[in-house]
C-alpha cells in the first residue's frame, strides 16, 4: 500500500487515478463476508488442516500475484490490470489474515491470545512500513520490477513457516457447528 503509489507517481500517473488504487484495500472491509466459507471447507493441503491449508494457499497466492506484479512493472501504462492485481493482492491478504487470526484461535489458550494479537498487530504494522519503506528506497536504485521480485521472495520463508506451524487439534468442530450427540 506504500509502493504501488510511489511507483504510479513516479510513473506520471494522475493522482486521481492513483487515489482509486486505495479501493483496492476493500477486501478488508469486507472479509466478513467470506470468513464463514473459510471456517466451514478446507482444502485438500494434505496434514496441515483447515487455518493452516487455507493459509498455505494465500501465501502462495500472494508469492504469485507479487510476482505477476513484478512484471506488470513493466507496462506502467496497463493501470486496469494494475489495479486487478492490486485488488487480487488485497484479496489473498485479507484472506490470509482470516486464516491466521482463526488458526491463532485453535492453538493459543485464552490467556496467550490477548498477548498474541498485539505482537501480531505490532509486527504487521513494522512489516507493512518497513517493507514499504524498503521498496521505495530499493526502487531508487533497482528497478520497481526488481523491488517487486525482492517482495515477493519475501513470502517463501513464510511458506516454510505455516508448513512446519504446530497442527491444531483436528477433531475440534469448526465454530458454529452443533454437535447433534449433545443434545438431549
Amino acid at each position: 500500500w506504500i509502493a504501488i503509489p510511489t511507483w504510479l507517481a513516479q510513473e506520471g500517473v494522475d493522482i486521481k487515478v492513483i487515489g482509486l488504487f486505495t479501493l483496492a484495500q476493500a477486501p478488508w472491509t469486507f472479509k466478513f463476508a467470506w470468513s464463514p466459507l473459510m471456517d466451514r471447507y478446507s482444502l485438500p493441503i494434505p496434514r496441515l488442516g483447515r487455518k493452516l491449508g487455507w493459509a498455505l494457499a494465500t501465501q502462495v497466492a500472494l508469492l504469485a500475484l507479487t510476482f505477476w506484479l513484478a512484471h506488470l512493472a513493466h507496462y506502467p501504462d496497463t493501470m486496469w490490470i494494475i489495479g486487478t492485481a492490486a485488488l487480487a493482492i488485497a484479496f489473498a491478504s485479507a484472506s490470509q489474515d482470516i486464516a491466521t487470526d482463526a488458526y491463532a484461535v485453535e492453538v493459543l489458550r485464552p490467556e496467550e491470545q490477548g498477548v498474541a494479537v498485539g505482537a501480531r498487530m505490532a509486527l504487521y504494522r513494522a512489516a507493512m512500513f518497513t517493507a514499504g519503506g524498503l521498496a521505495i528506497t530499493l526502487a531508487g536504485q533497482w528497478s520497481w520490477s526488481g523491488v517487486f521480485v525482492l517482495l515477493a521472495l519475501c513470502y517463501v520463508p513464510m511458506l516454510v513457516i505455516t508448513a512446519a506451524a504446530p497442527k491444531p487439534d483436528e477433531a475440534a468442530a469448526p465454530r458454529g457447528s452443533r454437535d447433534s450427540s449433545a443434545i438431549p
